[in-house]
């Protein structure tokens, strides 16, 4: 691990503290956890956006999955 230096205003760092203690978590451990969840979200997000961009860019026919949808065994259970 890396030790790094970063800017963050006092109400922001009384809230990190305030949950670091409640989480019985340092600082650090919140500020970890913080970053991956923002980077794993930003991942779907972008992922998301490539999705949008395909489909725009070739959008499904109302028949494409058809086929598919009549091979699935149906279950007359599930309908009810």
């Amino acid at each position: 691990m890396r030790t790094i230096s970063i800017t963050i205003d006092e109400e922001l760092l009384r809230g990190i503290d305030r949950q670091a203690r409640g989480a019985r978590k340092t600082r650090s451990e919140m500020f970890r956890v913080a970053l991956r969840e923002w980077l794993a979200a930003n991942r779907r997000r972008q992922a998301a956006a490539g999705d949008r961009a395909g489909y725009q860019k070739h959008p499904v026919r109302a028949d494409e999955f058809g086929g598919l949808v009549a091979a699935q065994p149906f279950d007359e259970e599930w309908q009810r």
